[in-house]
């Protein structure tokens, strides 16, 4: 007995379970029903698409393959921003801990001396090849403009702070120290020291104290 089937879903339709490529279609009599439900199905048209596409360039697979490209280019990206605002970090410790400035009297790029935070970041620069082209190319964001320096240093000190209150909260003792004094112009000066102890490895006891 004669039976019909469809030549696109035939090659490229995954799933077998239509009659039009299982089988084949058998019953003539309601044919034109049958083949007009089949033609205006989802597995038809792709299997039409497939057919019509086969052997050229598939233009959903080249878009996949740009959106995946573009967002290996965003995190490759962003991982070298952290790498950089790493290093902005370090130089900010740095000098924190040494108690050293940050501004410079003058931070034009014609000044032989720009302050010691950007100082600093064009010595380290010499050493670190992506530091230097983020400094030479970047029109975003640098680092080293007097907002970014302040918000860095705001960043540090509260990180500070917070390690500060954990390390109270764990405290065994504290002791607040309060002291005044008056200064040539009359003004009254106040500094507060705070002293803790704490246990750390092998229940050793450690003073610490904050001014």
């Amino acid at each position: 007995m004669n039976r019909l089937f469809c030549f696109p879903c035939l090659l490229f339709l995954i799933s077998s379970g239509t009659v039009w490529v299982a089988g084949g279609y058998s019953d003539l009599n309601n044919l034109p029903n049958a083949l007009n439900k089949h033609e205006r199905s989802a597995a038809h048209y792709e299997s039409q698409i497939a057919l019509k596409t086969f052997g050229s360039t598939r233009i959903d697979l080249l878009i996949d393959k740009q959106k995946q490209l573009s967002i290996d280019i965003h995190n490759e990206k962003v991982k070298d921003n952290r790498e950089i605002l790493k290093k902005l970090i370090c130089a900010t410790c740095f000098l924190i801990r040494q108690e050293l400035a940050f501004r410079g009297d003058n931070e034009n790029k014609e000044s032989l001396n720009r302050g010691n935070y950007i100082e600093l970041l064009k010595y380290t620069a010499k050493f670190d090849e992506k530091l230097a082209h983020h400094l030479q190319s970047s029109s975003v964001f640098s680092g080293i403009s007097n907002k970014i320096q302040n918000d860095l240093i705001e960043a540090v000190g509260t990180v500070v702070v917070n390690n500060i209150k954990e390390e109270i909260a764990k405290a065994a003792f504290i002791a607040i120290e309060v002291d005044e004094s008056t200064d040539i112009s009359n003004t009254a000066q106040c500094s507060t020291v705070l002293e803790h102890v704490y246990m750390y490895m092998y229940w050793t006891l450690k003073l610490k104290k904050y001014l």
